[in-house]
């Protein structure tokens, strides 16, 4: 079988689906990506995928090159004739569902994995727009995958999508054997974490005012921000501020780094208060499967992985008083943090393993 993968990146594809890659290819599969080129092209190319590079422009609109990113997809699809395309992100699925519109015998699934910034605001004009080229867009026999109910009811509610055409396959899957981590790890000073691109809307700040809200009680405590900033996203934190961070005293913030291994085996607590509007986060997933308990935004994708009480807890969004309490509660009782971190992998081990995932999205293409 022939597939077409789409994405707004390399990275997205690469981090996200290498494992469903590797599965497919094993299984003698010929695997194509359409994406822009970035510095993991390479290593999806070393996966074993047949690469076309489409450049696409993650947020500038312009209907110029807009529309020849439709054109050189249909273009690629005449010639690849592929037996199934699998869109990632909002413009491709958005963009090539219009192109695969005109090849009758194509199966298209898109996966949403979160709404994005451009539906945090639904009065606004982009939010209208992108509804609009949402309906135009979406064909009937086109399969859909999310990765939380919430954003499945988003759809049926406006009648975008019927029942017949959602999957819920959440998350992207973690291996869990890579991240096992010891819950004995014992020491005096309690270390909280974050990792994310470094957005606003990802709760950067609110994790920043929370800590040093314990920092003023002179706690054993110290506070690691891990990510680099997404520099084409409007959203993005100034590398400034984020430089200003490394001042305050038990704050420190790290660049992105592709193996966050080494980053969840230094911390006690994960702390992820988004707001954006997230579909599972991968880093909640990898987090819980280190064994450690988990503070996040009560939204959806969060509360899928955060169950409040038992393997952390769900807060309000941009409370940083609120965060700071229930980060409080985690430092001052170490059996709490062993108990909810145990909790954390053992729900991960049992409904977010990569090999689940894989296996409900290839049945997903084994049933259309």
């Amino acid at each position: 079988m022939k597939i077409i993968l789409t994405s707004n990146t390399s990275w997205n594809l690469f981090n996200f689906r290498k494992d469903l890659i590797k599965k497919m290819i094993s299984k003698g599969h010929k695997v194509y990506v359409l994406a822009p080129f970035d510095k993991y092209t390479i290593k999806l190319k070393e996966l074993g995928v047949i690469y076309h590079e489409i450049k696409l422009s993650r947020f500038h609109k312009t209907i110029f090159s807009d529309f020849l990113y439709i054109l050189k997809i249909f273009f690629k699809i005449y010639h690849i004739k592929p037996d199934l395309i699998h869109n990632f992100t909002l413009k491709p699925v958005i963009y090539v569902g219009i192109a695969a519109n005109f090849f009758k015998n194509i199966k298209v699934i898109n996966s949403i994995t979160g709404l994005g910034l451009s539906f945090s605001n639904s009065k606004s004009f982009l939010n209208k727009f992108i509804l609009f080229l949402i309906k135009i867009s979406f064909n009937k026999r086109y399969k859909f995958i999310f990765q939380n109910p919430d954003d499945i009811n988003f759809f049926k509610k406006r009648k975008i999508l019927n029942s017949k055409q959602c999957y819920l396959i959440r998350g992207s899957g973690v291996e869990i054997q890579n991240y096992n981590k010891d819950s004995s790890k014992l020491n005096d000073v309690v270390v909280f974490g974050i990792m994310s691109r470094m957005l606003w809307s990802k709760g950067i700040k609110d994790f920043v005012d929370a800590s040093k809200i314990l920092i003023n009680k002179n706690l054993k405590i110290k506070f690691i921000i891990l990510g680099s900033p997404d520099n084409n996203s409007p959203d993005s934190i100034p590398i400034s501020w984020l430089e200003e961070i490394n001042k305050i005293d038990r704050i420190s913030w790290i660049p992105h780094k592709d193996n966050v291994y080494n980053f969840l085996k230094k911390i006690d607590v994960f702390v992820l208060p988004t707001y954006y509007p997230e579909g599972l986060p991968k880093s909640l997933l990898e987090a819980a499967s280190m064994k450690l308990p988990l503070i996040a935004t009560n939204t959806p994708g969060c509360k899928e992985i955060v169950k409040n009480n038992i393997n952390g807890f769900l807060v309000d969004i941009q409370n940083s008083n609120q965060l700071a309490d229930k980060m409080y509660t985690l430092f001052s009782n170490q059996k709490l943090r062993i108990e909810m971190g145990n909790k954390s992998f053992e729900i991960v081990s049992k409904e977010f393993s990569i090999d689940l995932v894989i296996k409900k999205t290839l049945k997903v293409y084994n049933s259309i």
